[in-house]
């Protein structure tokens, strides 16, 4: 079957970039041609650039200087950063042209294709109507949305354009059901799909040499920031964070690197949690408590694993990880997916051959 993709492959982020590849290589070891649909946002695009101009909106004239001044002190390692993004994706990530009139599946997904606040506002694409004017049915795999977007009474009607709907979030599935009557199934980021031997294939040499700890904090949580540092000086480990030379300079391999070879991961968001959770790496998550923390809280409480998320009685020593169970319980919801997928692809290869055979 041939497929198309509709996802945020083309930013330089790591989890887009990186559940983009999992569910490629995961339908291409069923023997399925899969391709990355070539429709990219400007609004997104635009805040990977190497000079970063989306910082600059509404910010002040000192403002702005610092974060000018900040780029070009970090250059070099902005342009390493871009090249590895760039590798990668041309690499693994293969387009297709929107126009492409031979796709027997879209798929819309995984990441938070549905939220408009990054999309800048309900993208026709992602929310699949361009995909049925093109009359090819498309799913909907693993989308994420903050919960209040089902309070715009244009979701209704673009609800209608899927086949089938999976979300990654348990809120969303009961928003669905709740609102609209829509049996949306429960489907995992397509990190969780493949096991932790696919990307150590990826993973050689430490790209530090000494023990350390990863503070991954993309949400600048005052808290991770205090602990991390706590904890780095106590056990006198090295610190590494997002300021850090290592990470400035890294791609998609060095950053699940940087994971792997981690002592303890201090995160606040979903990816850093899903691959500490992907290489049995003792972690720490750090909610934001606002709408950001819905996808890491609805994984963290498939897996019984809300005990990871710190508060102020938070005592990482008396913290265990059950990784038996961790994983047992990654393998139920795998195969719930897995079946979602393979299911999907069944039915609408059922309806080909019956079509064809009138």
């Amino acid at each position: 079957m041939k497929i198309g993709i509709l996802t945020f492959y083309y930013c330089h982020n790591y989890g887009a970039v990186l559940q983009a590849f999992a569910l490629r290589y995961y339908l291409k070891s069923f023997g399925h041609n899969a391709y990355f649909i070539k429709y990219q946002l400007p609004i997104l695009s635009n805040r990977y650039t190497l000079f970063r101009f989306y910082l600059y909106k509404n910010q002040s004239l000192f403002i702005k200087s610092r974060i000018f001044i900040g780029t070009i002190l970090n250059i070099n390692l902005r342009i390493k950063k871009r090249k590895k993004f760039i590798s990668f994706i041309t690499k693994y990530l293969p387009e297709i042209s929107e126009y492409s009139n031979d796709l027997d599946l879209i798929i819309i997904g995984s990441d938070q294709v549905w939220n408009p606040n990054i999309t800048g506002g309900f993208d026709e694409y992602y929310w699949g109507d361009f995909s049925k004017k093109k009359g090819v049915p498309t799913i909907a795999y693993a989308v994420s949305c903050p919960s209040s977007v089902f309070t715009n009474s244009l979701v209704e009607k673009k609800l209608d354009n899927f086949v089938k709907i999976g979300v990654r979030e348990s809120i969303i599935k009961e928003k669905l059901k709740e609102k609209y009557g829509i049996n949306a199934e429960l489907t995992i980021d397509p990190t969780l799909l493949l096991s932790s031997d696919v990307y150590k294939q990826f993973i050689h040499t430490r790209l530090i040499t000494n023990d350390y700890y990863f503070a991954y904090n993309l949400t600048n949580n005052s808290n991770l920031k205090k602990i991390s540092v706590e904890m780095s000086e106590s056990n006198n480990k090295r610190l590494i964070d997002i300021k850090s030379k290592e990470y400035k300079a890294c791609g998609p391999i060095d950053f699940i690197n940087l994971i792997f070879y981690s002592d303890i991961m201090f995160v606040s968001s979903f990816h850093g949690t899903v691959f500490s959770l992907i290489f049995h790496k003792k972690f720490i998550f750090f909610p934001s408590n606002d709408e950001r923390d819905e996808r890491v809280l609805s994984l963290l409480t498939e897996l019984n694993c809300l005990h990871l998320v710190y508060n102020k009685d938070f005592n990482f020593s008396n913290i265990r990880y059950d990784w038996l169970a961790i994983d047992k319980k990654i393998n139920e919801i795998k195969k719930q997916s897995e079946l979602f997928i393979h299911n999907t692809i069944k039915d609408e290869i059922y309806k080909n051959y019956k079509e064809q055979d009138k």
